[in-house]
C-alpha cells in the first residue's frame, strides 16, 4: 500500500525493479493507461495500454503479445485480465482504487500463478474513492443496488485505511478468519507505529474553523505549512493566527496525517461542495474538549520494493537466451509462450543444463512430447552456451601457458603445432588441459556443435565408454583424438 501520491516515480522504481518480469497495472481511465504506457516505453520498457476503446483485433494482438513475453507491462483498465492465463505475471499494481474487495481480489490473483513470490503494490487516495461514489450515485441502477455498491466501496476504503494485516482483512471479507498475521503485507512487514497526534489535530482543526471549513485538504496543509503560493497571498490565508504553525513537516507527511484525521472521523469531506473540509463532531470535541488524538508515523518504504532476486541458483544469462528461444518457437507455432515451456521449468533448465534429450525428463514440466517438439533446441541452446561460458582461473605448467598465449594470439592448432615443433594432437591434448582447468577456453572455436552431436551420440551408443580408440573408429575415424577428447570433456564438465 502506497499513498496516492508521487505514483509515476513509484511505479517506474517498482517496474524497473522487475525489469525482466510481467506485469500488470490497473487503472481507472483509458487516459491514464496510454499516458502510463508511453512513459514507460520512453525509459525502454516494453510496455503498451489495453482498454475498451481499442478495436478488438488490437485488444487480440496486444493480449498475444503479452502473453509470448513480447510486452512485458500492460497498463490497462478492467477490461484486461478476464480469461488470461499467463502463469508468470510477478506483480499488479492498482494505479487507482478498485471498487470493491472482490475486484481487487481477483486482479491481484492474476500474479504468480506460476508459484513463485508475486507482489501487488495499491495506491490508496480517498480522491478515487470520490470517483467511485460518483460512477455509484449518477448510475440509472436500482437504489438498492447501489447502497450495496456503497457498501463494497466503504470495506474496499477501510481495508486502504487498516493499520493490522491486510490479509487477514480479505479473508475475512470472505468468511475465512484467523489469528495470526500473514507476515508478508506492508503492515506485518512495516507494523506502524502510534503517536500523540492531539496538537497537530488541534491546529489542523482550528485552521479549517479559522478559514470558515471552505478550502479542501490541499489548501489547509499549504496554510499549515507556510506556502507563500499565490492562492494562500490572494485569499489572505497569510494573515490568520495558525499560518506557518505546522512548518517543521513535509507536505507530503503532513498530507499523511490529514487523511489519518479524515479517516479517524475527526474532519469530513464535502464532495458535493468541491471537496471541502468539514469539521465532524468528533473533530470538535479535538478542539473544544481536549480530546486526544493518535496518529501513526509516516513508514518510509523507499527502497523496500520487492524485487526478483537475481541471486537464485540458475544462471540468468542462460535463463533469458532460452526465454528468447522459447518466444521464437512460441511465434513459429502460434502459441503462448507458456504453452512451450513455463518460467519455473527454464529456470530448473538454466540451473541443470542437461545437455541430452533424455537428461530434460528429469526437469519439471517436460514430458515426451515437448521433448519431440522442442527438445533438441533447447538442448543445443544450452550446449551453445555452456561452450562460450568461461571462468578464468590459472593453470600451471610451463608448456600449457605457452600455447594459452599463442591461443590468446589467434593462432590457429596447425600454426601452434608448427611453432612449437609438436603434433598437433599434443596442441589438443593442451587446449584440452586447460579448458578442464577452467582456463577462457571457447571450445567451440576446435570442435563444432555437429561434431559434439556425432560424438554424444556416440558415446551413448558405447555406454560412455572412456576409450577413445574406439571411439575415433566408432566414427569411422572421421574425428580426430584431440576432438574426442575435448568433447568429452565438455560433456563431463557440463
Amino acid at each position: 500500500m502506497q499513498p496516492g501520491q508521487n505514483k509515476i516515480e513509484t511505479i517506474i522504481d517498482y517496474v524497473e525493479a522487475y525489469s525482466k518480469a510481467s506485469g500488470i497495472i490497473y487503472c481507472l481511465s483509458k487516459k491514464s493507461t496510454e499516458k502510463i504506457a508511453k512513459i514507460l516505453q520512453e525509459k525502454g520498457i516494453k510496455s503498451h495500454f489495453y482498454h475498451a476503446g481499442m478495436s478488438n483485433a488490437s485488444r487480440q494482438k496486444m493480449q498475444k503479445n503479452f502473453q509470448s513475453d513480447e510486452v512485458m507491462v500492460i497498463c490497462a483498465t478492467i477490461a484486461f485480465g478476464m480469461g488470461i492465463n499467463k502463469s508468470n505475471i510477478r506483480y499488479v499494481i492498482h494505479y487507482n482504487l478498485p471498487k470493491n474487495i472482490e475486484s481487487y481480489y481477483q486482479e491481484i490473483g492474476r500474479a504468480g500463478r506460476d508459484g513463485n513470490p508475486a507482489s501487488a503494490l495499491l495506491f490508496f487516495s480517498l480522491r478515487d474513492a470520490k470517483i467511485l461514489r460518483q460512477f455509484i450515485d449518477q448510475s440509472t441502477a436500482h437504489d438498492d443496488f447501489k447502497m450495496i455498491q456503497r457498501t463494497k466501496l466503504n470495506r474496499m476504503i477501510e481495508f486502504g485505511q487498516a493499520s493490522s494485516c491486510r490479509t487477514n482483512f480479505i479473508l475475512s471479507y470472505f468468511g475465512e478468519y484467523r489469528r495470526n498475521s500473514c507476515g508478508h503485507c506492508d503492515n506485518c512487514l512495516h507494523p506502524p507505529k502510534f503517536f500523540d497526534g492531539t496538537i497537530i489535530a488541534q491546529k489542523a482543526l482550528s485552521t479549517a474553523k479559522r478559514l470558515d471549513e471552505e478550502v479542501t485538504i490541499n489548501t489547509l496543509v499549504d496554510v499549515l505549512i507556510g506556502s507563500q503560493s499565490s492562492e494562500i497571498r490572494h485569499n489572505g490565508y497569510d494573515q490568520i493566527k495558525t499560518f506557518g504553525s505546522i512548518r517543521d513537516h513535509k507536505r507530503e507527511d503532513l498530507l499523511q496525517y490529514m487523511n489519518q484525521l479524515i479517516n479517524q472521523g475527526y474532519f469530513e469531506i464535502d464532495f458535493s461542495n468541491y471537496n471541502k473540509l468539514i469539521i465532524t463532531p468528533l473533530g470538535a470535541d479535538v478542539l473544544y474538549k481536549d480530546t486526544e488524538v493518535s496518529l501513526t508515523d509516516i513508514i518510509n518504504r523507499e527502497g523496500k520494493i520487492p524485487v526478483v532476486n537475481k541471486k537464485e541458483h540458475y544462471e540468468i544469462d542462460l535463463f533469458e537466451k532460452l526465454k528468447a528461444l522459447r518466444l521464437k518457437l512460441s511465434k513459429e507455432a502460434n502459441l503462448p509462450a507458456y504453452a512451450i515451456f513455463n518460467d519455473n521449468t527454464l529456470k530448473e533448465m538454466s540451473c541443470v543444463k542437461p545437455l541430452f534429450e533424455n537428461d530434460l525428463l528429469d526437469i519439471s514440466g517436460v514430458g515426451k512430447h515437448k521433448i519431440t517438439h522442442y527438445g533438441s533446441h533447447f538442448i543445443e541452446a544450452i550446449r551453445l552456451f555452456n561452450q562460450k561460458k568461461t571462468v578464468p582461473l590459472s593453470a600451471r605448467g610451463e608448456t600449457y601457458i605457452k600455447t594459452l598465449k599463442m591461443l590468446q594470439g589467434h593462432h590457429s592448432v596447425a600454426k601452434i603445432a608448427i611453432k612449437r615443433s609438436l603434433s598437433e594432437n599434443t596442441i589438443y591434448d593442451h587446449i584440452n588441459h586447460l579448458y578442464v582447468n577452467h582456463e577462457p577456453i571457447n571450445i567451440s572455436q576446435f570442435v563444432s556443435s555437429a561434431e559434439i552431436n556425432k560424438i554424444t551420440s556416440m558415446w551413448y551408443k558405447l555406454k560412455k565408454t572412456e576409450k577413445i580408440k574406439v571411439l575415433f573408429e566408432a566414427l569411422d575415424e572421421k574425428i580426430n583424438y584431440g576432438k574426442i577428447k575435448l568433447a568429452l570433456s565438455f560433456i563431463k564438465r557440463s
